[in-house]
């Protein structure tokens, strides 16, 4: 896919990190309304890697709380 011409790389790779968080929340609803408890947890610093969120999600009553 060719990069729209008036982005930079870097501005184009911030865009794909937001729009791969947004698409992972869209997972969290969806695991969410299974009946699952489900949250997206970022596990190390940005500065290590961008790669740095997870979805956690169980399948215990929505009412439990995950401790960090």
């Amino acid at each position: 896919v060719p990069r729209p011409p008036n982005l930079d790389p870097v501005t184009m790779a911030q865009t794909g990190f937001m729009v791969k968080r947004l698409l992972d929340m869209g997972r969290v609803v969806h695991l969410r309304s299974l009946g699952m408890k489900a949250e997206q947890l970022r596990f190390c610093s940005p500065r290590l890697t961008p790669e740095c969120y997870l979805i956690l999600a169980s399948s215990l009553p929505a009412d439990c709380t995950v401790s960090t």
